[in-house]
């Protein structure tokens, strides 16, 4: 058993063939793309999905970068979601 907070070091034990790990498809995009590792994902129903939001403060908007940079989150996500997750 290994225990990190190193999601780096999990991913290359699992794709050293060490054993599995429990992380979402966002954290391990580029590996599937690149052939090193397979996404299963859980199918429970009990198992509630995660949620990503992107937080600013209350008074006015985001400034051109955040926003900029936000565009590009949503971009990628989307992106992945159309690839299968």
């Amino acid at each position: 058993m290994l225990e990190s907070n190193s999601i780096a070091l999990i991913k290359r034990a699992v794709a050293l063939d060490l054993g599995l790990t429990f992380l979402n498809s966002i954290e391990v995009s580029e590996e599937r793309k690149r052939g090193e590792l397979i996404f299963l994902p859980l199918r429970e129903r009990q198992i509630k999905a995660q949620v990503l939001s992107l937080v600013h403060r209350a008074k006015g908007g985001l400034e051109i970068l955040p926003s900029l940079m936000a565009e590009e989150i949503k971009l990628a996500l989307d992106a992945q979601a159309r690839d299968g997750r």
